[in-house]
């Protein structure tokens, strides 16, 4: 089969002005087809779908992989962010041997570390690399710290980016970073016919800061992304008879929710994946993306409308293109109603006191799944980064009901078990802190690690009658 033709680099993104050229103009990768399939990465895995091969072949992502290497996309993406960036850095550390950082941030006299595992879907990042990636964070005596794969986090590893104040990008953050900064392929927000789900969470709720001190932070960036979703109804009723003649009927009716970019199908509670890679996504192995959630509820509950998409000069406005039809999505639908109806039944067999008790699966044909409509829908999200003395933060918001995706400056970054809302930023190094972890001294608002009051509090706060005034 011949190669389609190009029209981004697959590694850098640049667009390819010349179609058939050999190499990108910009980066001088090869992009002569059996380079590119070598070099792919797992970013986003080719479909093993149970679709015909014609089928599957539309499901594909037109966009190759993000880029070859995951350290290098990453970087591009963050150089549209407006960070100097470079790659794999060997870096003086307070313990003596250097050690590599895949990205090195630079913005100003600001620094962040990234650190990229290329995983495959099927393998969650866990708790123990965050914590290495933590502590190297430290022994590079550098604060802010994001941490991107190419797979998911689990549970434990999202609780603990959260508690530590790490960024975090899975495959679905990287994609959308991807479509967001201009790399992946947008659609001019005008020429929208598609239904949008309306913003309800406008600008200013989203941008601004419940802080005390808030012009202690700086808002460096803010976007709006329009996601394309299809929702494709569906019902399904098929019946089996066992050997003992004992009907089993397996009926399902409902609306299975396409991302439009990867075809993943982002219903949730079923722990399953049906779309581009045909992966699973344990619950027990990750936890579930909070984006997804919020989206789905979202698209089932809002009704969307056809509207114009403006252009602001407040924010920035993006609109991916769809990449996954919806006779696609009607293909991916069927996949994953299979799989979520699979089920294995009992029946019994023989005399009363010599019962034999053994099991059938029952799997659902795709003729038997009946497609009852399909339209594609866009989803607001708002994306905006903020700066405060050593730190870079992301805040995250689903722009249709205003769910929160992420929000580091929403919580105390001292507290341990129970985060207490933030009321201040640390003017000194820019951690959010509650009351209890604050303290207003020369003028600033500081935490422990920078105020002589607070200091002096740890050590008399042991003694018996002392308390904080």
């Amino acid at each position: 089969m011949s190669s389609p033709q190009l029209k981004f680099c697959p590694f850098c993104g640049a667009p390819l002005q010349i179609q058939g050229s050999r190499f990108c103009p910009s980066c001088g990768a090869g992009l002569v087809s059996n380079q590119i399939n070598n070099a792919q990465s797992s970013i986003l895995t080719e479909s093993k779908h149970e679709a015909p091969q014609d089928e599957e072949q539309e499901t594909k992502l037109k966009v190759y992989d993000l880029g070859v290497r995951l350290e290098e996309t990453t970087a591009a993406i963050l150089q549209k962010m407006g960070w100097s960036t470079q790659l794999r850095q060997r870096m003086p550390t307070r313990s003596g041997p250097n050690a590599e950082i895949d990205v090195l941030l630079t913005r100003g006299n600001r620094r962040r570390a990234v650190e990229c595992k290329n995983y495959d879907t099927s393998r969650a990042v866990g708790i123990a690399e965050l914590r290495v990636f933590k502590n190297k964070l430290e022994d590079i005596e550098i604060a802010s710290g994001l941490f991107v794969t190419s797979s998911y986090f689990s549970k434990d590893a999202q609780d603990f980016s959260e508690s530590n104040m790490l960024e975090v990008w899975d495959r679905d953050e990287l994609r959308e970073k991807y479509f967001l900064y201009a790399l992946g392929r947008l659609v001019n927000p005008s020429l929208v016919k598609d239904p949008v789900l309306p913003v309800q969470m406008s600008y200013t709720q989203a941008a601004t800061l419940q802080l005390k001190n808030s012009q202690a932070v700086q808002l460096q960036a803010a976007k709006l992304f329009y996601h394309p979703y299809i929702l494709v109804k569906y019902r399904l009723r098929c019946e089996r008879t066992d050997p003992t003649k004992k009907k089993h009927v397996v009926v399902d009716d409902g609306t299975a929710v396409v991302d439009a970019l990867d075809g993943d199908v982002i219903n949730p509670g079923t722990g399953i994946l049906s779309g581009i890679g045909d992966l699973l996504k344990n619950a027990q192995e990750r936890a579930e993306s909070k984006s997804e959630k919020i989206v789905y509820n979202d698209l089932l509950s809002l009704s969307p409308e056809k509207q114009t998409i403006l252009k602001t000069s407040d924010y920035d406005v993006s609109v991916a293109e769809a990449e996954v039809s919806e006779e696609s999505a009607i293909s991916l639908m069927k996949g994953y109603v299979v799989k979520k109806n699979t089920k294995t039944v009992t029946y019994q067999k023989g005399r009363k006191e010599d019962l034999d008790i053994s099991t059938m699966k029952i799997v659902p044909k795709k003729k038997e799944i009946i497609p009852r409509g399909s339209k594609l829908v866009y989803v607001p999200k708002w994306d905006l980064q903020y700066e405060a003395a050593d730190w870079s933060f992301s805040r995250r918001f689903v722009a249709s009901s205003g769910g929160v995706v992420e929000d580091p400056l929403a919580k105390c970054d001292k507290c341990k078990l129970i985060k207490k809302p933030a009321e201040v930023l640390c003017e000194v190094c820019g951690r959010p802190l509650c009351e209890k972890h604050s303290v207003f001294e020369d003028g600033r608002w500081m935490c422990s690690n920078h105020s002589s009051a607070l200091k002096k509090q740890g050590i008399l706060g042991k003694i018996p009658g002392f308390h904080r005034t």
